[in-house]
């Protein structure tokens, strides 16, 4: 209960108590006058009615309370759902991205042409047909393919590496 709905309360049991001991004492006398008795009823009911406003007001301020942090809370939780559609969507365009991304299986490097070009004939006995010359960063490979797919990118790998060829997946 709120400091001023309490204070209103008191004043109205203090005006009751005051009613009760100036009607009710000096052995029955009748010590307060009939307009004396209306006067204190009326401040009765008016404590009484100031007191059930002020039980109101409070509500009422408790509802707004609770209203607003239901709206804060609905918007919070919205706030949420986008960025996480946001992140999703994020997500999705980067592994797409990834996926568009070729897979080259390269072996090497030598240190000239000559000898990544004798490496790439030899992958071509081996049955890797379609293997040739490449450039990375300065350095000669034999490139053995392209793919679409990592998964694929590692089989031709780990086959090229069990016939003696060390190399590598690079993703461009």
């Amino acid at each position: 209960m709120n400091k001023k709905l309490t204070n209103i309360l008191l004043t109205g049991l203090i005006l009751a108590l005051v009613l009760s001991l100036t009607t009710g004492c000096g052995g029955g006398k009748k010590v307060a006058s009939d307009k004396d008795k209306a006067k204190l009823e009326q401040q009765k009911a008016d404590e009484a009615a100031k007191a059930k406003a002020a039980e109101e007001a409070a509500k009422a301020e408790e509802e707004a309370r609770q209203a607003q942090e239901a709206e804060e809370a609905k918007a919070k939780a919205e706030a949420e759902a986008k960025a996480a559609e946001e992140a999703k969507a994020a997500e999705e365009a980067a592994a797409a991205a990834d996926a568009a991304k070729a897979n080259k299986v390269i072996v090497g490097p030598y240190a000239n042409y000559g000898k990544a070009k004798a490496s790439v004939n030899n992958l071509k006995a081996n049955g890797f047909k379609g293997s040739f010359v490449k450039e990375y960063a300065g350095q000669y490979w034999a490139q053995i393919g392209v793919f679409n797919s990592a998964e694929s990118a590692d089989k031709v790998l780990s086959k090229a590496q069990k016939k003696g060829y060390k190399g590598q997946v690079i993703r461009e």
